[in-house]
């Protein structure tokens, strides 16, 4: 490699500079993300100067640095992010980077018979984009025939290098039209879209750019710069694939199915991905009426808790809302990490785009969000892992909820402030404060409300039958709202609180989402009392749960762990089971929590719950450190203790599941209420339920349920308090 050459990023990728020196780059097959701290110097290749230019200018003299700088130079050139002078290639940037309208006399591609319209906004003409017109020609021919064969309506096709030119919205597209992309490696081809559908193109753009998630948050950071991705000049179709490529748009036209076909030319093969668009405002919350319960029959209440429809009718709904290019939900594949387990985990991932004025630094996870699935049968897994990536990706913040933004004494509604939704202590707020104290360090670290002008959101009160305020920014994540006065993009609510996943749930039915919200609130508030307080539990019998759920779950355990599960069912008389593991080799634990009105269901999920985390025990980064758990007595079961009796039958019926749970909470003085935040077009009801007063799993150390209820149920003589408790905060 000559050192002498001049360094300039290679043409295919959008290079971005940070303040800080970061340097980002993003092109149409991934992005790469080069901080200064481990790759120095990178911020000042400007296409102008060699590495040894660099060294000199920025007076680089040590010999170690020089050479882990030419050695990253030369990694980077190897990946083909850097080139060490020109290159034969060509690449062409889309044209509406630059030109921001359209003349449509000459997009519109004459030549053609008087029931289609072409128009091309390409920067390519099309005999170039099909070597030649004779090729154009030919794959026009077959197009020509179908629409001239019975009485077919008009039809439009737009050629684009982007499918989210925004060019697009000012063409006369008043008949069906198929938008085809056919800048770069891969022709993607729309749907055909009906006359009145342009609404409905608009939704796939939105959701092309949401599975795009860094490109949205450059636009949004940098308005003014050009994002489109620049495509290699010369990856042209040839007469074969003009054949080939016809018949995928052939069967676009037919309309055999409502899905966008990706088309490679370096392999001449074609893949569909489903497209889904909703009647509706996609995603709008603006109605906000009661939370009105029905009669939902639990059918299916052998693995995964209460549904009404089967884990396979449900997974067969949701299938065409996962894809990485279209989908809600971008994979659903199975966790390697467990070859060999009978309980098979999978997981699901989908993207999300970071607010404009987040101070975080990147990481792998900045975009984009893993989820696990647990169940005993691999398709309850697949859907319990699908279930949560869209019980989160709903909870994403989309700009159209309805906003008010008040002081809370203005409201004119009953609010629940920041302190009963979190209630940490003065010492929890003091350390949070301390830029030198890890926990001020941590995502919850806020500061204490004083009842400043905040958003507010309704949540509807089950208990009172009343809509109720909960701050907003409990209700949603990743929440920007322009700023009236200096239209920017920002949000300073979150330095009071922030939007978790504990309560929010998904559900084929509202029913069956809330009693799954209700479930996890009360397995965490139980969970939480006995963590922290170290309070011995009795066992459940194994022997309870059914063989053939039980035996799959011991096939995978057993190889490597000893296990064994805890009632720790409180005073809510709703059945928690906490699943403990511990390795028969290094003694290490692993902890698994069930929560349901059957008791053997709660220890079959808190077993199956053991499971998945067992592959990401040892993540680097997780915010739990399983191996500095202190063992003591209350890991393990307490025969002698006498557990706490369900206070609740299992009617069958989740509605009146439901109110039971809603009536023992109000006679604990406890409100339940709920948030649906459920998104068009998914086929799915998502909601937040909230129980102001129960224990949270992580340490909220203001709460007085949290030292008072092993006193009030006799499993502790006396009071503990907050330098007493576990120290270890439970952030599983």
């Amino acid at each position: 490699m000559d050192n002498s050459s001049v360094l300039k990023w290679h043409p295919s990728s959008n290079h971005y500079l940070f303040d800080n020196g970061d340097v980002l780059l993003v092109s149409s097959s991934g992005q790469w993300y080069l901080p200064a701290l481990h790759f120095p110097l990178m911020q000042f290749i400007d296409g102008s100067k060699s590495a040894d230019d660099i060294l000199r200018v920025r007076d680089v003299y040590d010999p170690q640095t020089a050479a882990f700088f030419y050695f990253q130079i030369e990694q980077l050139t190897a990946e083909n992010l850097l080139l060490d002078g020109d290159t034969d290639e060509q690449y062409q940037r889309p044209l509406f980077d630059t030109q921001k309208s359209v003349d449509i006399k000459s997009a519109e591609v004459h030549g053609f018979p008087a029931h289609m319209t072409v128009f091309n906004l390409s920067a390519f003409t099309l005999p170039e984009v099909f070597d030649g017109s004779e090729e154009f020609q030919f794959f026009m021919a077959d197009i020509a025939v179908y629409q001239s064969c019975g009485k077919r309506d008009p039809l439009t096709l737009v050629f684009v290098d982007d499918l989210l030119d925004p060019r697009i919205s000012d063409l006369p597209l008043n008949t069906e039209f198929i938008v085809i992309k056919v800048g770069g490696e891969k022709v993607w081809l729309t749907p055909k879209f009906g006359a009145a559908e342009f609404s409905a193109y608009h939704q796939l753009q939105a959701q092309l750019l949401d599975n795009q998630p860094v490109r949205k948050w450059l636009i949004k950071k940098w308005p003014e710069r050009c994002h489109g991705y620049s495509f290699k000049v010369g990856a042209r179709i040839n007469a074969e694939q003009c054949q080939q490529l016809s018949g995928v748009l052939l069967k676009q036209l037919r309309a055999e199915s409502y899905q966008l076909a990706v088309y490679d030319i370096d392999t001449s093969a074609a893949e569909y991905h489903d497209v889904v668009c909703s009647l509706q405002q996609h995603g709008c919350l603006s109605k906000r009426g009661p939370v009105k319960l029905e009669s939902c029959l639990a059918v299916y209440a052998e693995d995964g808790g209460s549904r009404s429809i089967s884990a396979e009718q449900t997974l067969d709904k949701l299938t065409p809302f996962i894809s990485p290019i279209t989908g809600v939900v971008s994979h659903l594949e199975h966790f390697e990490s467990t070859p060999d387990a009978e309980v098979e985990i999978y997981r699901t991932s989908f993207f999300k785009s970071l607010p404009q004025n987040t101070q975080e630094p990147f990481d792998q996870n900045s975009f984009v969000q893993i989820c696990l699935g647990k169940g005993v049968s691999p398709v309850q897994s697949q859907v319990s892992a699908v279930c949560e990536a869209i019980e989160r990706v709903n909870a994403q913040f989309r700009g159209n909820e309805p906003l008010l933004k008040s002081h809370p004494d203005d409201l004119s509604l009953r609010y629940v402030p920041f302190q009963s939704l979190t209630p940490y202590s003065e010492r929890q707020y003091l350390r949070f404060a301390d830029r030198n104290d890890p926990e001020s360090k941590r995502k919850q670290a806020v500061q204490p409300y004083r009842n400043e002008e905040i958003y507010w959101f309704e949540t509807w009160s089950l208990t009172k039958e009343e809509h109720v305020y909960v701050p907003l920014t409990c209700c949603f994540t990743n929440i920007e709202i322009e700023n009236e006065q200096t239209e920017q993009l920002a949000f300073v609510d979150e330095k009071y609180g922030r939007w978790h996943s504990n309560g929010a749930s998904a559900g084929n039915t509202r029913e069956e989402a809330i009693l799954q919200g209700l479930c996890e609130l009360i397995e965490r508030d139980a969970v939480s009392i006995w963590w922290y307080n170290r309070v011995t539990r009795p066992p459940f019998e194994l022997n309870k749960i059914p063989p053939e759920m039980l035996q799959p779950i011991a096939n995978s355990l057993s190889k490597q762990y000893e296990f064994w599960v805890l009632d720790v069912t409180n005073d809510t008389g709703v059945p928690v089971m906490v699943a403990v593991g511990q390795h028969k080799q290094h003694k290490g634990f692993i902890f698994g929590f069930g929560c349901h009105l059957k008791p053997e269901l709660a220890a079959q999920r808190a077993l199956t719950e053991l499971c998945q985390l067992i592959p990401v025990r040892n993540q680097k980064g997780a915010p739990f450190d399983f191996d500095a758990v202190e063992e003591g007595p209350y890991l393990y079961p307490a025969p002698e203790r006498q557990a706490v009796q369900p206070c609740l039958l299992c009617s069958g019926d989740m509605k009146d599941d439901i109110l039971s749970i809603v009536e023992q909470l109000q006679s604990l003085n406890y409100e339940t209420l709920v948030l649906d935040y459920s998104r068009e077009p998914v086929p799915l009801y998502t909601v937040k339920v909230f129980v102001p007063g129960l224990c949270h799993i992580w340490p909220q150390l203001a709460n007085e349920r949290l030292y008072q209820v092993p006193v009030k149920l006799h499993w502790q003589n006396a009071l503990k308090d907050e330098r007493s408790i576990c120290q270890q905060g439970f952030y599983v």
